[in-house]
């Protein structure tokens, strides 16, 4: 049996739970941890794309090119977020087809 040991100041942390300590055991595993975190930071780009879109849709006083830039910038991220959640369904559900044992987080 291996036991994983961790040194922290303060003391030592014997077999950490399950999600301190990545299991890449094969490349399935390290591409599936991979996607997981992508997708993560595309959500969050989009969401800041969208609130920075916002921003500039609210001080564009009216400028017909700065509105347009604006509406442009909310368009793109909508897209963006749509396609990543499309991918990310398809990966879901081509996995469950083939009964591939993933472990995504959500």
């Amino acid at each position: 049996m291996k036991r994983l040991a961790l040194t922290l100041p303060g003391g030592e942390i014997i077999n950490p739970p399950a999600g301190l300590k990545p299991e890449f055991s094969n490349l399935g595993g390290f591409l599936t941890q991979l996607f997981s975190v992508a997708v993560s930071i595309t959500v969050f780009l989009a969401f800041i794309w969208v609130v920075w879109g916002g921003f500039q849709l609210i001080l564009s006083s009216g400028n017909k090119e700065e509105l347009g830039k604006a509406r442009e910038r909310i368009r793109w991220a909508l897209v963006g977020l749509i396609v990543t959640l499309l991918a990310y369904s398809i990966t879901r559900y081509v996995s469950g087809i083939f009964d591939l044992k993933t472990s995504l987080p959500w």
